[in-house]
């Protein structure tokens, strides 16, 4: 008769439940005293619609001239005007530097880096646009 050979089976193992330290996700935060690089504002009486079509135009020119695809709508505190900004809130002199390269770059030929007065954000571009048919007259 044949003999069949046993090998001993390991012992089951049940998989231990790990958790993952998980880090709490933290916003980035403006730096302090905070800049804004603006590159157009509108004059008063402008509606947001409008700063809404220049931002979507500084975006797409941004975007072809390889700079910080990052364009921004601010309310102003004081006469309640919108600007049109480019990347994100950064401290002077990354703010300059920036200001400068879009001056450079053509951009906006009068680009300028601005104190963040607790202006308020109004969005960021892309934003929906108004599709009208060419054949509607």
């Amino acid at each position: 008769m044949v003999e069949k050979i046993r090998e001993p089976t390991a012992p089951a193992v049940t998989p231990e439940l790990r958790t993952a330290a998980v880090e709490p996700v933290v916003a980035e935060k403006a730096p302090e005293n905070a800049w804004l690089v603006l590159l157009a504002t509108l004059p008063d009486g402008s509606d947001v619609g409008a700063a809404e079509a220049v931002a979507n135009d500084k975006l797409r020119a941004a975007k072809e001239l390889g700079m910080t695809p990052a364009v921004s709508i601010y309310k102003t505190r004081l006469k309640g005007r919108y600007v049109v900004t480019l990347g994100k809130p950064l401290d002077r002199s990354g703010a300059l530097a920036l200001a400068t390269q879009a001056r450079r770059k053509s951009l906006s030929e009068d680009a300028f880096a601005e104190s963040d007065e607790g202006w308020e954000l109004r969005g960021t571009a892309p934003f929906p646009t108004k599709v009208i048919s060419a054949s509607r007259q």
